[in-house]
């Protein structure tokens, strides 16, 4: 594989990985956030039961609590980046496999007008 040809590959797939990304986050703000804050506030208070015996509203429920959110989101954060990013890379890798990396600019330079 020639370096330009190489070059087009990283550059593509830098481009994919970040349009992925993007669309990762989208769909985190839309799908992710709330259910990452639940499922996590659910996870913080069963801890606390676990730690202090009881899920009194105390200061140290609460912090653990708001830890667990914390944590929720942050899980729930990465894994819709991750996908995201992954599936973006793996759409455009496919893309050039099949499409051989056509564009218009390869189009126009293989068939100049007259």
């Amino acid at each position: 594989m020639s370096q330009s040809a190489q070059d087009r590959k990283e550059k593509v797939g830098r481009i994919a990985t970040y349009s992925g990304a993007v669309v990762g986050f989208i769909s985190f703000i839309i799908f992710g956030a709330v259910p990452g804050l639940l499922y996590g506030g659910y996870m913080g208070l069963i801890m606390s039961g676990i730690i202090q015996g009881t899920t009194d509203p105390t200061w140290v429920t609460r912090i653990i609590t708001g830890g667990g959110m914390l944590l929720g989101v942050v899980a729930s954060f990465s894994l819709f980046m991750v996908v995201g990013a992954s599936l973006g890379l793996i759409i455009a890798l496919v893309g050039l496999k099949i499409f051989g990396g056509a564009t218009a600019g390869t189009y126009a330079e293989s068939h100049p007008s007259k």
